[in-house]
């Protein structure tokens, strides 16, 4: 293995595709109740939210190559009012158990960190409760569950 962790700004957003579609269609798996929306989630509307949310402070990508090929990645934000969020994180199956998800989130960490926030948040797909445990180990710890209609 020859790992190497980029990182880049919202224009780097197109280097993690493949990585977030897997994303996308493990949260279609998991979930309970909304699987038809992730089905029909494109990768073009997620680049499209994080653009605009940039708009609103900055997004960073992180992404773990191995000998230049993408295999895990993170998006974070931090909006201007120094909320910092962690938008996706992933990590392919056959490189899981590496500590490679430790090493994302504690780039994305520190770099918000570095630049001032003041609260951090993730949201975690219904149906996807096995990640608590990896985000506890960070301090992230459910506060509230929202409710939606479909």
């Amino acid at each position: 293995m020859h790992l190497e962790l980029e990182e880049g700004g919202i224009e780097r957003l197109d280097a993690i595709r493949p990585l977030w579609e897997r994303l996308n269609r493990l949260h279609a798996d998991v979930t309970p109740h909304f699987r038809a929306d992730f089905k029909a989630y494109e990768f073009e509307d997620r680049k499209q939210y994080l653009e605009s949310k940039s708009t609103l402070g900055e997004v960073r990508v992180f992404l773990i190559t191995d000998a230049g090929h993408g295999i895990g990645f993170c998006i974070a934000s931090l909006r201007r009012d120094l909320h910092g969020e962690i938008e996706s994180i992933y990590i392919m199956d056959e490189y899981r158990g590496a500590k490679l998800g430790d090493r994302l989130m504690r780039a994305a960490l520190t770099w918000m960190d570095t630049n001032g926030a003041l609260t951090k948040s993730v949201n975690v797909v219904f149906g996807n409760e096995q990640a608590f445990p990896f985000y506890a180990k960070y301090g992230f710890l459910p506060r509230s569950t929202t409710l939606l209609q479909t």
